[in-house]
């Protein structure tokens, strides 16, 4: 399973390697992106770790990135919670 992991990681890395990304950055930056502002704190609560670790995933030029890539990307779409209606 930790070999699976390291190769999904690896993937996700190199595909958004272009945007100056990690994959371990990538869950937060679609969390900001939806959720708008919100405090260190309250996105660390969230993920279940600590400030210390958050600050490890996002560097200081990430606002400005995160500004591209979101134009790059277009709006989001809404989240699938498995709502769907089934025929």
């Amino acid at each position: 399973m930790r070999m699976a992991n390291r190769i999904v990681s690896a993937i996700y890395d190199e595909a958004l390697s272009d945007l100056g990304l990690k994959g371990s950055q990538l869950n937060l930056l679609v969390t900001v992106f939806r959720a708008g502002p919100i405090r260190q704190t309250d996105l660390a609560t969230l993920f279940n770790i600590d400030e210390t670790t958050l600050s490890r995933n996002v560097e200081l030029d990430a606002p400005q990135r995160m500004d591209r890539t979101a134009a790059e990307c277009g709006p989001p779409k809404p989240l699938d919670h498995g709502n769907r209606k089934r025929a």
